[in-house]
């Protein structure tokens, strides 16, 4: 059985159109708990936690987009100019970090999958010039072991079990 998030009260609230929420009900509704990942194995619907994080972001983007100028009354209507500025905003305005901003450009890239729109988001590259080291590290860039931070592990250890048998 898929579980999906209740999304309608959270468009309720969200102080958006009308039209743009029914559109956006009826794209949820048939998609958000589908995973957008070509490489995933299993068919399940993707957890509660990720259908909220999705809906959040896409509902927070429509709202930045209309309060910065842009009288988007339709998903359908989303075009490159609108990602490049939520791209700015994340990125250069709000200083949101590589990995969230990343995060958010695949809710995007996924609802534009739903309208068919498979090549509307690129990547952050195809927006604007990265500040200065500003790229995600998927490998840790610093030993973060206990060694390496010269930690005692025994003394932490009978430390600890003072406090907690």
């Amino acid at each position: 059985m898929k579980v999906v998030i209740n999304f309608r009260t959270l468009l309720e609230r969200s102080g958006l159109p009308k039209r743009l929420t029914g559109e956006l009900e009826k794209l949820f509704q048939q998609f958000l708990s589908n995973a957008h990942s070509k490489t995933r194995v299993t068919a399940n619907a993707i957890s509660i936690k990720t259908q909220e994080r999705r809906l959040l972001s896409l509902i927070a983007g429509f709202k930045e987009l209309r309060r910065d100028g842009f009288a988007i009354e339709t998903p359908w209507n989303i075009s490159t100019k609108h990602i490049r500025h939520l791209v700015n905003v994340w990125v250069i305005k709000n200083k949101q970090s590589p990995g969230t901003v990343e995060n958010k450009l695949t809710y995007w890239r996924t609802l534009a999958a739903w309208m068919g729109k498979h090549q509307l988001v690129g990547t952050v590259d195809d927006y604007i010039t990265r500040p200065e080291g500003y790229r995600r590290y998927y490998v840790a860039q610093r030993d973060k072991s206990w060694e390496a931070a010269d930690v005692n592990v025994d003394e932490v250890i009978a430390r600890l079990s003072h406090s907690d048998r």
